[in-house]
């Protein structure tokens, strides 16, 4: 093992939230660190996001901000927790357009991309980095490769290639991380006086999914085994925009639909409006998923999707709007003026994540969570636009908040003794890509779009399976056992959602019950996993009432 030279703030992750926290907590403090399982700036999920960011700018009425709360908590079904809201919406007028003094450059747009909204409704404005010159799939490097050449810029040790195993402890309180070295197998011990948590979601549990590869839900397994809670891991976000066809994939703005896009199955039948008269607008947020999954589910779909008709779509929006995508679609010979495109649903966010505080303390000292690691803020589902704004807002917060922190009387202490995990050979017939397979498979099928109890005690007992296979699957070179400790993290984090779901006895937002199909006020509260010698422990705690 090699012990580093302890250091000021600690940040996991590569995306959007890691990369903006390590530039604030540089402003702060000398020594940071960011350790990232690829590429920092080329990692994570908001490299393929759309990146636009919803924020009352200083030029937007006061009114604003306050229409920025409400509807947030309206979306996340109330769940959100008040003070990471106000958190968010009062924080990123002042914290995205800062964005351009480390090299993004933005576009404001007013609110009118936000779905269901009046001409005269008081909304805040939508900011997004200039996409010229960006693959339209992999867009979002607008946003993340500007934050990662200021890092360096700033003096920031970026570690690609690392990935972290576990939190190290001592009485009680975080004080650094274990790492292994992807390419040399070296573990790697990294003293901290603050660690950050921003390594994203884990979109890559579901066989289907928007997320790349490295989105296994580390933070959460760090997170629970060092001791810390996680809140609302059931709401895991479907998104039914997934363009299938052509084949550039990437999520199409939903509003397309209040243009006048349309869905029809294979037989050309608008079957949305079988369920929901209103049509395809109104039917976003909730239903649409279910719907579309089930006209794939029971032979009227296309290529795994469903028709997107935007051939009435005014072609000023195509030109004025979506330029960049516009033109994406018909280097891939396809015009969506003329010819229809494929849609389809994939598992693309995690609502849930670690429970914190303001600022992004968790329960642990010396610990931290920035961006989609982080629970609390979106409720039972994010309001369009907070995403990525979230990320912002919270890296820089948080990574003040670490860094402030690190400059206190805390003491790294003595680490040296701190257990490694072991490396042992061992033949088997059973391989870790065909346990990742199945883990992936039985989350779409079982703890996806319409749960039951049924299907989720299947999914717990499936989950059990895998981890029995784990223990005894092949591990005949480092790199082997490298990705066994990553899936060790998928099956720890795909129990907290499954376990977390299943308790929960109603439908909200995405979590879908079949067998409890109405929200219910008894459950306006958040489900908490904690872990104990025993296993995953789970809770409910209803939500306080706010006073007005």
């Amino acid at each position: 093992m090699q012990v580093r030279h302890p250091c000021d703030v600690l940040v996991i992750g590569g995306g959007g939230a890691a990369l903006r926290a390590v530039i604030a907590a540089k402003e702060v403090v000398s020594d940071v660190v960011v350790c990232c399982k690829g590429e920092a700036g080329r990692s994570g999920s908001t490299m393929y996001a759309g990146c636009s960011m919803i924020a009352a700018l200083p030029t937007d009425p006061p009114e604003a901000v306050q229409s920025h709360f409400k509807d947030t908590m309206a979306v996340g079904k109330f769940l959100n927790e008040e003070a990471l809201v106000e958190e968010l919406v009062t924080h990123a007028g002042v914290e995205i357009p800062r964005l351009e003094g480390f090299g993004v450059k933005l576009h404001i747009k007013k609110g009118d991309f936000l779905l269901g909204k009046g001409p005269d409704a008081v909304l805040p404005s939508g900011v997004e980095p200039d996409y010229a010159g960006y693959d339209f799939a992999v867009r979002g490097l607008a946003l993340t490769q500007p934050l990662a050449l200021e890092a360096a810029r700033r003096g920031v040790e970026i570690l690609n290639q690392v990935a972290v195993i576990r939190l190290v402890l001592s009485h009680g309180e975080v004080f650094g991380a274990l790492g292994v070295d992807l390419a040399t197998g070296e573990v790697l011990l990294f003293p901290a006086k603050a660690v950050v948590l921003a390594s994203g979601g884990g979109g890559w549990l579901y066989a289907q999914t928007s997320n790349s590869p490295d989105l296994t839900g580390d933070s959460f397994t760090l997170a629970l085994e060092a001791g810390a809670t996680l809140r609302d891991m059931e709401f895991v976000e479907f998104n039914p925009c997934r363009l299938l066809y052509p084949d550039m994939p990437t999520n199409l703005p939903p509003d397309l639909f209040s243009y006048g896009g349309v869905l029809r199955n294979a037989e050309g039948e608008r079957f949305i409006l079988n369920h929901n008269p209103k049509g395809e607008e109104a039917s976003f947020r909730e239903e649409m998923p279910r719907l579309l999954a089930r006209e794939v589910e029971e032979g009227r779909g296309v290529r795994g999707g469903v028709w997107l008709d935007a051939t009435t779509v005014p072609p000023e929006v195509w030109e004025d709007r979506y330029p960049f995508l516009y033109a994406a679609l018909r280097q891939h010979g396809v015009d969506p003026q003329k010819e229809f495109l494929v849609f389809g649903v994939r598992a693309n966010l995690f609502a849930g994540g670690v429970k914190v505080g303001i600022r992004g303390r968790t329960e642990l000292p010396g610990l931290f969570a920035a961006g989609e690691a982080v629970g609390g803020v979106h409720g039972a589902k994010r309001f369009g636009g907070n995403s990525v704004a979230h990320a912002i807002v919270s890296g820089a917060l948080v990574g003040r908040e670490a860094a402030e922190e690190a400059k206190g009387p805390r003491r790294v202490p003595d680490l040296s003794r701190t257990p490694v995990p072991r490396f042992v050979e061992r033949a088997s017939a059973i391989r870790i890509p065909d346990i990742e397979g199945e883990l992936r498979r039985v989350m779409w099928e079982d703890v996806g779009l319409i749960r039951s109890a049924n299907s989720l005690g299947l999914a717990l007992e499936k989950i059990q399976s895998c981890r029995k296979a784990l223990a005894e699957c092949d591990l005949s070179s480092r790199q082997e056992h490298i990705r066994a400790l990553t899936l060790h993290s998928m099956l720890l984090t795909a129990e907290g959602v499954t376990r977390s779901a299943l308790f929960r006895r109603e439908s909200r937002g995405p979590h879908y019950r079949d067998d409890f199909p109405t929200q219910e006020r008894a459950w306006l509260g958040s489900v908490g996993v904690r872990q104990s010698p025993s296993g995953l422990d789970v809770a409910f705690t209803a939500k306080e009432k706010r006073e007005s």
